[in-house]
């Protein structure tokens, strides 16, 4: 009988494991990552969820309608990370791969996401809209509960700075996310290549 080595093929550069959890051996570390990763996304699904702060009163119903199917989308990629570990302890590959898909969507959704929120961050109205808000905020036109007084130059240095702070934590928080991603899957595909090498071997013995 002929022996043909099957190859395995990689689509994700090896990047090792997380470095959160670098002294845990891979299988423990795509566990623990996956945890953290669940619990975050799951706590930010279950509360009021919203990257961008805003006053329900000033919106229209189909603006409160899309919010809620954002909240809708955002338990998908939890249900994904349930599987996911489901897929890690009993090592199935159907479970395993499912999250290779899904979460690469949710990357591209938010990545989409981002480019809206940046967009509605710097614009005009966003910026007047927030600094109404922090201007209600200070009691008799800017006096705030400490007995403090801020020029409107001072509140528009406030939105500003609070607006960068936004966009430094969305930012970092997607990188870590494409992270994770990468660390993730370079572990499936290591099971994977590992059960192709198997394989091998054992075709390779029952044609000695």
């Amino acid at each position: 009988m002929a022996y043909n080595k099957k190859e395995f093929k990689r689509y994700y550069p090896r990047v090792g494991k997380c470095l959160c959890c670098c002294c845990l051996s891979p299988e423990r570390s795509a566990e623990v990552t996956t945890f953290i990763v669940l619990i975050i996304m799951g706590l930010g699904a279950l509360f009021e969820y919203g990257i961008i702060p805003y006053n329900e009163n000033n919106y229209i119903n189909s603006e409160i309608a899309y919010n809620n199917i954002i909240r809708i989308i955002d338990i998908i990629p939890c249900i994904s990370l349930l599987l996911l570990i489901i897929g890690i302890y009993s090592v199935n590959r159907i479970l395993l791969n499912q999250f290779k898909i899904i979460f690469l969507l949710f990357l591209i959704y938010e990545a989409v996401s981002i480019v809206y929120i940046l967009k509605l961050y710097f614009s005009d109205k966003y910026m007047n809209e927030q600094f109404e808000l922090f201007k209600s905020q200070y009691e008799f036109n800017g006096v705030n509960l400490e007995g403090m007084t801020y020029t409107d130059e001072e509140i528009k240095s406030k939105v500003i700075d609070s607006i960068y702070s936004s966009v430094t934590i969305i930012t970092v928080t997607y990188l870590l996310l494409i992270y994770y991603y990468l660390t993730t899957c370079n572990f499936i595909e290591d099971l994977e290549e590992d059960d192709v090498i198997n394989k091998n071997f054992r075709a390779l013995e029952n044609n000695k």
